[in-house]
């Protein structure tokens, strides 16, 4: 499973993302993908560890697709 988390605030220590739902979450800013600042959507996989081979495939096929997307705009 994935979801996009957007950056809504960000300082030197921690950085709050939201979802589409509107939750808030707190990430550690120096865990951030590098470039990083506020505006940039994050894309979060939710990985059972139990099931590790059809959660990488489902993850693939999602981010495939999502690449697909975009070059096709």
């Amino acid at each position: 499973m994935h979801c996009q988390l957007t950056i809504i605030k960000l300082d030197d220590h921690q950085a709050v993302l939201i979802n589409k739902e509107n939750q808030q979450f707190i990430w550690p800013a120096n865990q951030l993908p590098p470039e990083s600042r506020v505006g940039t959507v994050l894309t979060c996989a939710l990985v059972n560890a139990n099931k590790l081979d059809q959660d990488d495939q489902a993850l693939a096929k999602a981010i495939l697709n999502e690449l697909l997307k975009k070059s096709s705009t």
